[in-house]
Order: C-alpha cells, then sequence, then structure tokens
C-alpha cells in the first residue's frame, strides 16, 4: 500500500464506530519480527471495491497493519463490486494469479464461498493463527474444513431489516412484538398513505432477505443446517419453511410492501420509500443503519435501528446473525509469513475494529458496547436468540435463487408453497 498507485483515495467519513473494548480480550501474538530472506514482507491484499464516497474496510486494516508493523508493506487492490468480485477472484485462483490475501465469503455455495475454495485446496490452513480463537464457534461450519480453520472472520452482521422508528411514532406505532401485530400495522401504513416495507421484489438478493428474516421459524432449530446437509430433512417436509413462505403470502395479503414490490428495484425500495420517508422499514443488512443515520440527509435526526420481523409469539422471536466477511490466504503464497502475519493483526482488537468502524458490524460475539442502531435487536443478542443466514450452509447458490423466485412467484401469486419446497431440494 506504501507508495501504491491503485488505491483511490476516498472522501467521507464515518462515524458509526463501536467500541474497541468489545474485543479486548482477543491477544496479540507475536508476530515473529522480519520474515526470513527467502520470502518477501509485501503481500497483497484484494477485495471488493466500496460503495461510492465510503472508504473501504479492508484497506482500513491494511493501513493499520502497516502503521503497527512497518516491515510489512500491503499492496492494495479493489477489484470490482460485490456481485463481480466472486467471479474476478475465483478466477484468479484457477489461473494462478490471485493475491497473497483476499475476501471470501464463509459458507458454501458461491464462487468465493470458503469452503468451496478450500475444498479446491486454494486456500492456506489458518489453524495456527489466531483466526481459531476469535472466530465464534457458531459460524465452524462456515469457516472451517475438516477440522481446520480457514478463514479469519471479520465482523457479525445481525439482522437484516433497517427500519425508521421516529417515522412510525409520527403514525403513533411502535415496532410491532407479534407477527400478528406487525400486520395489523401493514393495514394502519396503507391508511395512512405508506407502506410498512420497501421491498425490492424484482431482485434476488432483497428477496433472500426477506425470506432469511422470516425463516427463524426453521432455524429455532440450531442443528437444521447440518440435518440438511446430512439429507437427514428436507425444505418440502419441513414445516417452518412452510410457514416462512405462508408468511410472506400473509404479508402480502395485508399490504405490507409497497405496490408493484413482486418488481422493484432497489431505487424503489430503498430511495424512493425508505429514504422517501413512504416505507417504515427496508430489507438490508442491519449494519446499514449505522451509515444510513449518519449519512443520509433525508434520514439524519431521525431514529433509525436496526429491527427485524417478529415471530408469531414474541418469545419465539429470532434474528438472523451471522459472520458475512473474512480473509482467506492463498494455498499458493511465496509470502507465507507476512500473510499470516497479517491474519494474526486483523484478528486483534485493532484489526478488528479498523474493519467494524467503517461496516458498522458487530464484534464477533455479538456483545460489548453496542451503538444506539443497535438497541432494538440488543435484547435478543444479549438472550442468544440468533441463528446463522441460511445461504451459508446451501450447496449452492441456486438453491438460494429457486428460494428467491419462489418468494417473487407468492407475490405475483403464479406458484404455490410446495412447489417452491419441492423446487428448493431439487436444486439442492
Amino acid at each position: 500500500m506504501k507508495g501504491n498507485s491503485m488505491i483511490k483515495n476516498r472522501g467521507g467519513k464515518l462515524v458509526a464506530a463501536l467500541a474497541a473494548t468489545a474485543l479486548a480480550a482477543t491477544s496479540v501474538v507475536a508476530l515473529g519480527g522480519v520474515a526470513n530472506a527467502a520470502e518477501s514482507n509485501t503481500i497483497t491484499l484484494w477485495a471488493p471495491t466500496a460503495n461510492a464516497g465510503m472508504p473501504n474496510q479492508y484497506e482500513a486494516v491494511a493501513k493499520a497493519f502497516e502503521a503497527k508493523y512497518p516491515q510489512y508493506n500491503v499492496e492494495f487492490k479493489e477489484v470490482g463490486q460485490a456481485g463481480n468480485y466472486a467471479t474476478v477472484i475465483s478466477t484468479a485462483l484457477q489461473a494462478g494469479n490471485a493475491p497473497d490475501v483476499f475476501k471470501v465469503a464463509p459458507g458454501i455455495g458461491q464462487a468465493d464461498s470458503l469452503v468451496t475454495l478450500a475444498r479446491a485446496k486454494y486456500l492456506k490452513d489458518l489453524s495456527s493463527t489466531t483466526a481459531s480463537k476469535i472466530n465464534p464457534a457458531s459460524a465452524a461450519s462456515s469457516l472451517n474444513l475438516a477440522g481446520k480453520v480457514y478463514g479469519l472472520g471479520l465482523d457479525l452482521t445481525a439482522g437484516d431489516v433497517v427500519a425508521n422508528l421516529s417515522l412510525m411514532e409520527k403514525d403513533g406505532l411502535k415496532w410491532p412484538t407479534t407477527f400478528g401485530e406487525m400486520l395489523t400495522q401493514c393495514k394502519t401504513a396503507v391508511d395512512k398513505g405508506r407502506t410498512f416495507f420497501g421491498l425490492a421484489g424484482g431482485m434476488v438478493p432483497n428477496l433472500q432477505l426477506l425470506v432469511a428474516a422470516l425463516s427463524q421459524n426453521t432455524y429455532i432449530d440450531k442443528d437444521w443446517s447440518a440435518k440438511r446437509q446430512a439429507r437427514k430433512v428436507t425444505f418440502a417436509n419441513d414445516s417452518g419453511w412452510r410457514t416462512t413462505f405462508d408468511q410472506v403470502r400473509q404479508m402480502k395479503a395485508a399490504g405490507c410492501f409497497q405496490k408493484g414490490a413482486e418488481a422493484g428495484g432497489f431505487a424503489d425500495a430503498i430511495d424512493a420509500n425508505f429514504f422517501g420517508k413512504k416505507a417504515y422499514a427496508v430489507f438490508v443488512p442491519g449494519s446499514t443503519s449505522i451509515p444510513f443515520s449518519n449519512y443520509v440527509p433525508p434520514l439524519k435526526g431521525e431514529t433509525i435501528v436496526t429491527a427485524y420481523i417478529p415471530a408469531v409469539k414474541a418469545a419465539n422471536t429470532r434474528i438472523p446473525a451471522s459472520v458475512n466477511y473474512a480473509l482467506g490466504v492463498n494455498a499458493k503464497t511465496k509470502a507465507s509469513k507476512a500473510a499470516l502475519a497479517f491474519i494474526n493483526f486483523a484478528s486483534t482488537a485493532a484489526g478488528q475494529s479498523a474493519f467494524q468502524k467503517i461496516t458498522g458490524g458487530l464484534p464477533m460475539d455479538g456483545k460489548g458496547t453496542l451503538l444506539k442502531e443497535y438497541n432494538l435487536i440488543k435484547p435478543l443478542l444479549t438472550a442468544g436468540k440468533t441463528f446463522d443466514l441460511p445461504f451459508a450452509s446451501f450447496t449452492n447458490t441456486q438453491v438460494s435463487t429457486v428460494m428467491a423466485k419462489g418468494a417473487q412467484g407468492l407475490l405475483t401469486g403464479q406458484t404455490e408453497i410446495g412447489k417452491i419446497l419441492k423446487a428448493m431440494d431439487s436444486a439442492w
């Protein structure tokens, strides 16, 4: 990174900061000084391109690493937006010109998924680093393979709903505590000339977040993913998944989504409806509440929080909380000591907080000092009422796509729940 012309200077300042003390227990291991003469002290680091006007969280970790350990140098490169990044990195690995360290997606099913890359022997075993100490036990199936650690988690993304409580208060509403109460509020929102949720129903990723929020019906059983991997259960025979898709239908009937939501894009759901204060909530990663609170002029001064879809019984409410971002090391790196030194630093409080200050994500134990944007979900986090995002354990992206398209089909009335579940099993 020192003297690297590939790095873009970015404007803007993120004020969303998570206390570094949340990770104070993280131990700093010895980095072993300068690597031996046979290896380079310079590593290459690739990551997705940051959104316009926002700093890159991976670059922030690299800068912090260089500042603390000047004997090392990081050449950082942004190689495409999130949608294209997976293809870029997988192609580079196959071609043999991949970087030393790069962003990986925990779990399985995507081109840059950790388990997929580890099985193909593209990733270096990180069991000797402090990654094994900081990665949460709940993420073992997403960051490990065959008892070995292949990735370092960087933050915990909790929830996939963000809400404007100030707007709800203007209409005399508070966040609902049961699914039935939410349906009633959906009807109230329509009467007020608004909608409860802004939904990009024409976009697979947004539909995936909708279904993920509702899949608490199945993942109240924390072992369900493992059972599906072992083929002990199926989607078609699971009452929880059936309930999840039925709730999509109920929400549609109650007017919970804006008109034309089934074909809507992100500009419609987020810009026009949520930013336009026509919708109380929107389906985006939970950590987005922090930049929304501080960067979006129409929302500044409003009470923007990470929220959830409540269960039928309040006591059963759970939120998706997963390690969504991780780092892996190229199995063929020629700068092994420097790369592992970087992973060890990224495991420390300083490395983790450098990343989390930008993303707004939580410490990976889900505890510590939380920003005000997490007040609504704090009781769920402290009670451990969370579950991993379903997609991380799906065997391939086609399962997630079929799931999302099925939800869209329910919004248009062109499919049935039984057909969706059978199609998901077939895609598996």
